[in-house]
């Protein structure tokens, strides 16, 4: 369960990261959006199956 949370903290880390990227133009905006996409269902695919698992 811990190891769930920290890779969801680092999701979440990851994303702030990408944001930035995004405002400082440092990437092609259609590659970043797709990061951000993923990183958005990876996210919610780890809080599912942190839930699943407190249940």
């Amino acid at each position: 369960m811990r190891f769930l949370k920290i890779a969801k903290g680092s999701c979440g880390e990851l994303r702030t990261q990408l944001y930035l990227a995004k405002e400082f133009e440092l990437q092609e905006r259609g590659q970043l959006g797709s990061f951000l996409l993923e990183s958005v269902v990876i996210s919610k695919m780890l809080q599912s199956l942190i839930s699943k698992l407190t249940q």
